[in-house]
């Protein structure tokens, strides 16, 4: 892996934390398997977890946008 599993677990603990706060609450669950499969050191789960979070965080990011455009008319 590219990035180091420390540095993955540590982004996801950072993301974990950013995402429960604006209620994003499949990225924060993912977030939270993200960082445990890190912190097992489990490759394979971790690069499936960071697809899965991709596609969580395209999902949320494409509804906020339609409501934050949807608000603004």
């Amino acid at each position: 892996m590219i990035l180091s599993v420390l540095t993955i677990k540590d982004s996801a603990h950072a993301l974990k934390g950013v995402s429960g706060s604006v209620a994003a609450e499949r990225v924060y669950e993912t977030a939270i398997i993200l960082e445990q499969y890190a912190h097992e050191g489990d490759t394979e789960k971790v690069i499936a977890t960071v697809q899965r979070l991709c596609e969580e965080y395209y999902l949320f990011k494409t509804t906020y946008l339609n409501i934050c455009s949807t608000s603004s008319r």
